[in-house]
């Protein structure tokens, strides 16, 4: 039987009948690439929020931790705290906006805010969030120098961290 290429060679030079095999083998290939690229954007997505993730890890940690031994864990509720609340001036602002302007804006960029948010504090309940292990220097050294690529974060050492994990009795209390 012929393969799909070469299907879609003698497509081109003739068109088959729209009843036959062969156009049925067309569609099919044609529904498979398109959920193929579908695939492969939502794959690109998941990549480039797990990016921005790490990077505001590490931003965060170059600003405020000058002595990465003496880590404690109240320094970690307040670093995923922040974590956790730093979309808050941007969420404040459009709602002011929308208040001086009198009209309800549903902008895309601020359901994905909130879906962001609510999928991290449903994470951060149940299985973890992926973060930094904030009490292993060795790890912490390599955050810090982490170039921002993707094929360089797998040398970055993770841990899960739960409300357990940070001694938080609720979602509510971050």
């Amino acid at each position: 039987m012929k393969t799909t290429g070469k299907i879609q060679k003698n497509a081109q030079k003739k068109a088959p009948h729209p009843n036959s095999r062969k156009a049925l083998k067309l569609a099919g290939a044609k529904i498979r690439e398109e959920r193929l690229l579908l695939k492969e954007d939502r794959k690109a997505d998941q990549i480039a929020a797990r990016i921005e993730m790490f990077k505001w890890f590490q931003d965060e940690m170059r600003e405020r931790l000058a002595d990465l031994k003496d880590f404690t864990k109240a320094d970690a509720q307040e670093f995923f705290t922040k974590y956790l609340h730093r979309f808050d001036d941007e969420l404040n602002q459009t709602m002011e906006t929308n208040q001086t302007l009198k009209r309800r804006q549903t902008g895309s960029k601020l359901a994905r805010i909130n879906a962001l948010l609510s999928k991290e504090r449903q994470l951060i309940s149940s299985t973890g969030l992926d973060g930094p292990n904030l009490f292993n220097f060795k790890s912490l050294e390599d955050w810090l120098s982490w170039d921002g690529e993707f094929d360089s974060m797998p040398r970055l050492k993770t841990k899960k961290w739960t409300l357990q994990a940070l001694d938080i009795n609720s979602a509510s209390d971050l």
